[in-house]
C-alpha cells in the first residue's frame, strides 16, 4: 500500500493469498499509517471488482463492507491502464530486488519485522519525487494529518464456513483436521478462521479453539477432546465386555458378585477375566471361574493360576500375555485378509510400490509433465498400490482443486492403481504423531513398511520426523506438486 503524495509504503508477507489475508493487511496498514486514505485505487482483482462493463462495477461485498467501516471510496483504474498504478508497480519490484533477494529470516515473523525496518530506515528516507529538499518519511507525517481517522473498533477479517464433520471428532479445515468433542460428530458447527487461531462454534457456543496451522495434512488435538473420548469408549467398552463375559461364561457373574462383596476391583478383575476369555476360550475359562468360586478365591489371578496349572498337566503351552507401552495398549488393529499382499507378491517378481499422496498427484498434474515422466520411471514393471487413506486424500484433491484435464488423468490413475487396506507396521504404530508426521502419514508409511515394499512420497517432512523417532522407512522421494486448474 502506497500513499500518493508521499509515497509512504506499507507491504505485508503473508503465508497465502485469500480475501481475508487482503483483508487483513488492509487493516494493519490503515494502523501502521495511523488513519485511513480517503480512496484507495485498485487493480481489477476478483477480490475487490466481481464485474465490469466500462464505469459500471461490481463490487465484492467484503470490500464494501470494509469500505464502509473505513469511509474509504475503492477506485479501480481503467481496464488495461497499467501507467495508474505506477507507483505499486515499481515498489513491488524495489521489495523483491532491494529487500527479498538472498535475505535469510527463521519465520514469517521475523521476515515482516525485517521488512518494517527496511521501510522505515531505506524507503522513508528518500527524497520524495518532485521535492529534492523532503524525505517520505517527513512528507508522511504532513498526510498523516490529512487522513480519515481510524474507527474506534477496528474490524478483525476471519474467514467464517459452515462444516459438519464425518465419522471421526475432526474437522477438516484448510487441509488440516482439528479435534472437536466428540459428541458433535456429524453434526453441522461453523470455523472462525483468523491469521493465529482456529474457532469451532455449536450455534453461538465455542466448542474448540486451536492455534492455526499452515501446513499439509495435519492433525491439531486439543488433549481435553482425546481424553473425554477415550473415557466415554473405555465405559462403553467395559459394559461390552460384562455382557460378553457373562454370555460365554455363566459362572462370572456369581464371580463378579462375590468379587464386589469382598471389595475387589471389579474393572480391574473383568478386564482380566476377558484377556483370560480371549486366550484359553469360554469353556476353560467358565470351569476355572466355577472352580475358583468354590475354593474361595475371588480374584482373576486365582483363575488365572488355576487355567495355568490345567494346562500344564496336560503338557499344553500355557499362554503369555505380552508386556505392551502404555501409549499402544489401547489401540485396536482391524484384521485383514493378507491374500491380496500374497497375490501381489505372485503377479510380479519385482513386487509392488506403495504410492503416497503426492505421488498420486504427480501422476496426474498437468502442469509439470517432466514430474509425471519421472513417477512413471520409479515405478517401472512394478504394481503401484495405495492405501484406503491414501486415496481418500487423493480423491479429495482433485475434487476440490483438479482441472479438466487433471481429473481425465486421475480417472486412468483409480483404474491403475490397487486399493489396500491401512495396515501399519508395528513399528510405525509406536510412532507419536507430531507436527511433521500425521496420523495419516504413519498409516501411509507403515503400510508400505509392513508390505517390505518401497513408498514414493513427496512428504520429505514425515519421512524426517519419523527418522527422528528411529524409524527409517524405505521411501523413494519426489519433489512436491499441486495442481494448476488447467
Amino acid at each position: 500500500m502506497v500513499l500518493s503524495w508521499s509515497r509512504g509504503t506499507f507491504a505485508r508477507f503473508t503465508l497465502d493469498q485469500t480475501l481475508d489475508s487482503f483483508l487483513r493487511c488492509h487493516v494493519e496498514g490503515f494502523e501502521t499509517f495511523g488513519g485511513v486514505p480517503r480512496s484507495i485505487l485498485y487493480d481489477n482483482l476478483k477480490s475487490v471488482v466481481l464485474e465490469r462493463q466500462g464505469d459500471l462495477i461490481r463490487f465484492h461485498n467484503r470490500i464494501l463492507d470494509l469500505a464502509g467501516h473505513y469511509h474509504f471510496a475503492p477506485k479501480p483504474v481503467g481496464i488495461a491502464r497499467g501507467n495508474e498504478k505506477g507507483r505499486v508497480e515499481r515498489k513491488i519490484r524495489d521489495i523483491r530486488e532491494s529487500f527479498f533477494a538472498a535475505r535469510s529470516y527463521g519465520s514469517l515473523a521475523d521476515l515482516n519485522r525485517q521488512l518494517d525496518t527496511w521501510l522505515a530506515r531505506v524507503v522513508h528516507q528518500r527524497r520524495v519525487p518532485g521535492d529534492a529538499d523532503k524525505l517520505v518519511s517527513q512528507a508522511l507525517t504532513e498526510e498523516q494529518d490529512r487522513l480519515l481517522k481510524l474507527p474506534e473498533h477496528p474490524i478483525t477479517p476471519e474467514s467464517i464456513r459452515a462444516i459438519s464433520s464425518g465419522k471421526t471428532p475432526y474437522l477438516r479445515f484448510d487441509k488440516n483436521d482439528y479435534s472437536i468433542p466428540h459428541s458433535l460428530i456429524r453434526k453441522p458447527l461453523t470455523v472462525i478462521a483468523s491469521e493465529s487461531t482456529v474457532r469451532v462454534l455449536d450455534g453461538d457456543i465455542e466448542v474448540a479453539r486451536h492455534p492455526r496451522c499452515w501446513g499439509v495434512r495435519q492433525q491439531i488435538e486439543d488433549e481435553a477432546h482425546l481424553t473425554a473420548l477415550l473415557v466415554d469408549k473405555r465405559k462403553s467398552r467395559e459394559h461390552r465386555g460384562r455382557n460378553r463375559l457373562f454370555a460365554g461364561c455363566p459362572a462370572a457373574q456369581p464371580f463378579l458378585a462375590e468379587v464386589a462383596k469382598h471389595s475387589g476391583h471389579l474393572g480391574g478383575t473383568t478386564s482380566r477375566l476377558l484377556r483370560l476369555l480371549d486366550q484359553y476360550g469360554a469353556t476353560e475359562l467358565d470351569s476355572a471361574l466355577a472352580d475358583a468360586h468354590r475354593r474361595g478365591a475371588f480374584a482373576a489371578q486365582s483363575v488365572a493360576h488355576v487355567l495355568g496349572q490345567r494346562r500344564r498337566s496336560r503338557g499344553a503351552p500355557v499362554p503369555i500375555e505380552p508386556a505392551l507401552p502404555e501409549r499402544v495398549r489401547g489401540i485396536v488393529v482391524t484384521q485383514h485378509s493378507l491374500e491380496r499382499y500374497d497375490r501381489l507378491g505372485r503377479e510380479s517378481k519385482s513386487g509392488g510400490v506403495n504410492l503416497d499422496t503426492g505421488a498420486l498427484t504427480a501422476l496426474t498434474q498437468a502442469r509439470n509433465p517432466g514430474l509425471r515422466v519421472l513417477v512413471q520411471h520409479l515405478i517401472g514393471s512394478r504394481i503401484p498400490v495405495a492405501t484406503t487413506t491414501d486415496l481418500a486424500e487423493f480423491r479429495y484433491e482433485v475434487d476440490n482443486y483438479a482441472g479438466p484435464i487433471e481429473r481425465d488423468n486421475a480417472t486412468r490413475v483409480f483404474a491403475r492403481v490397487r486399493a489396500i487396506p491401512d495396515a501399519p507396521s508395528v513399528r510405525a504404530l509406536g510412532l507419536h504423531v507430531t507436527n511433521g508426521l500425521g496420523a495419516n502419514d504413519i498409516k501411509i508409511l507403515g503400510t508400505g513398511d509392513a508390505l517390505g515394499i518401497q513408498t514414493i512420497t513427496s512428504d520429505a517432512r514425515a519421512v524426517r520426523a519419523a527418522g527422528a523417532q528411529g524409524v527409517l522407512f524405505d521411501v523413494q522421494p519426489i519433489p512436491p506438486t499441486q495442481y494448476g486448474k488447467l
